[in-house]
């Protein structure tokens, strides 16, 4: 089985650490150049207009001072465009503010 990663569109991103936008986009290729729809096997079910739960992570935990500790929590919502998902990056921990502080400056984006 092969595991697939996609890159979503820039993420927005406020001063109390929330940060939103799509994580998957449906229809045209991605930076890897796979292709997701509506109907895409994400190795869990996701029903159009549900908010379904999701721990937020930073470089896929693969970051060395991070590591696989989560960094925040959020909502996966699937609509047409794709899956949105917004979450809130915990603001108690030095690193975790900087995180927030990449993506509000927009140099942060999703990739599941």
């Amino acid at each position: 089985m092969q595991t697939l990663v996609s890159f979503g569109s820039a993420i927005k991103a406020d001063d109390k650490g929330i940060v939103r936008g799509y994580l998957v986009r449906f229809g045209g290729a991605d930076l890897e150049g796979d292709y997701f729809t509506k109907d895409t096997d994400f190795g869990r079910p996701f029903a159009t207009g549900v908010r379904e739960p999701m721990n937020l992570y930073y470089h896929h935990g693969q970051d060395r001072t991070i590591g696989k500790s989560q960094i925040g929590f959020g909502f996966i919502t699937k609509d047409d465009k794709g899956l949105w998902y917004e979450a809130q990056v915990q603001m108690a921990d030095e690193y975790q503010k900087m995180i927030a502080d990449l993506a509000k400056s927009g140099k942060l984006g999703y990739s599941s």
